[in-house]
């Protein structure tokens, strides 16, 4: 009985340390977030600005790019390298680097192009996807993400060679390197943690030390949208469907910067757990509406930015100016073409450099219409419609603000 009893415990020993391995397995297996051993990130005493559609001033296009801003630049695109679907569009120094299709098309400012860097595969330093990509001047690299593999990928910002890959430490399509610091966005489920979840993840490249703002049931079922801007020692993040613009700083603190306010914000639904089709229906039916994440466009005299409504197809956006000298806000009517024009506003906004806004034409050969009606002026735009082509690369535009 002794022997048997002996056996009984034994068992029961080996049992509990298999459960008890198991389960610090499942709490350390990759990509899974312990956030309890995480400290939060220090919010920062600042003025948060609020910025009020409902008190907008509605004025055209033509009118804000004729009023606003200065005489823009048009960059036709080499058609010799297709693009497809553009994820992204960033500029340094004499090159554009656009993101399309897992892959990073370089062009000089003239539209030219220039190299292709494409490391798509199964083999070694080859990614599965490229999900996004930082430039990083200092360090003369390109920071490619992959969460598939949940890993970074390093390219040379002279030859575009890849350099190697590391870990990513946790899993997240969007992520930021500000400072020596890697800021991750997280997705609902990403951190492979069923009790808890948080919105930012903050590593060293090694392991995760931070987080910040906890997951709103809202945001659980919310589709994918890069809401990560990096303003060289800062980033810009915005809460998928909330209404408030933080900034995200590369001593491990934020604070909220802007709250666009709305007549109806999603966000005051943000304790109920909504389907993306839940999302879809009362954003068309019920008058909710909520700020983009991906087109917070901030120049050093204004911003850009537009904002999901409802309308009887479904949803849309409404594009509005904040300047941010005056304290003024102005609905730009897009695609509406009254009078002689000569000039378009943006199918797409990318980005600001200084006081630049940077963005494109998918496809100018939809104007041609403008052609037809006389509406278009003699100039560089209408020479770019004239002979544009269905197929054609995008056309990037840039405009300053005026000060």
């Amino acid at each position: 009985m002794k022997i048997l009893r002996f056996v009984y415990i034994l068992i029961c020993v080996l049992f509990i340390c298999s459960c008890s391995n198991k389960s610090n397995n499942l709490n350390h297996s990759k990509g899974y977030v312990a956030y309890k051993t995480l400290k939060d990130l220090i919010r920062k005493p600042y003025k948060v600005e609020t910025i009020d559609v409902t008190k907008s001033r509605l004025i055209s296009s033509s009118v804000f790019l004729h009023n606003y801003t200065s005489e823009p630049s048009f960059i036709q695109l080499d058609n010799n390298v297709p693009l497809g679907r553009i994820d992204k569009i960033r500029k340094y120094k004499n090159k554009f680097y656009i993101l399309s299709d897992d892959k990073i098309f370089i062009f000089s400012d003239n539209g030219r192009y220039v190299k292709t860097i494409d490391y798509k595969g199964h083999g070694h330093n080859e990614y599965l996807v490229l999900r996004d990509f930082q430039i990083l001047p200092a360090e003369k690299l390109i920071l490619g993400t992959d969460d598939r593999e949940r890993k970074f990928f390093k390219f040379s910002l002279n030859t575009g060679e890849c350099l190697g890959s590391f870990d990513e430490v946790v899993g997240s399509p969007f992520a930021r390197k500000i400072g020596k610091y890697y800021f991750h966005s997280l997705l609902y489920g990403n951190d492979d943690n069923e009790k808890d979840s948080h919105l930012i993840v903050v590593t060293d490249g090694k392991k995760m030390i931070a987080k910040q703002f906890v997951t709103a049931p809202l945001i659980e079922n919310a589709l994918v949208e890069n809401n990560l801007y990096d303003n060289g020692n800062t980033a810009s993040f915005i809460p998928l469907y909330s209404d408030t613009v933080y900034t995200l700083n590369d001593d491990l603190t934020y604070y909220p910067k802007y709250v666009v306010k709305q007549e109806k914000s999603l966000w005051s639904k943000k304790n109920e757990r909504l389907t993306s089709e839940d999302v879809f229906k009362i954003v068309k039916t019920q008058g909710y509406s909520y700020l983009s994440p991906g087109m917070f466009i901030e120049a050093k005299e204004g911003i850009v930015f537009n904002v999901t409504i409802g309308c009887e197809y479904g949803m849309t956006s409404k594009f509005y100016y904040y300047d941010k000298k005056d304290k003024m806000i102005y609905e730009i009517k897009t695609y509406v073409f009254r009078g002689k024009i000569d000039r378009i506003f943006p199918d797409e906004l990318c980005f600001a450099e200084d006081n630049t806004i940077y963005g494109y034409y998918r496809d100018l050969s939809s104007y041609k219409f403008l052609l037809e009606s006389g509406q278009l002026k003699k100039g560089r735009l209408r020479n770019l419609i004239e002979k544009s082509k269905k197929g054609d690369n995008p056309v990037i535009v840039e405009f300053k603000l005026k000060k």
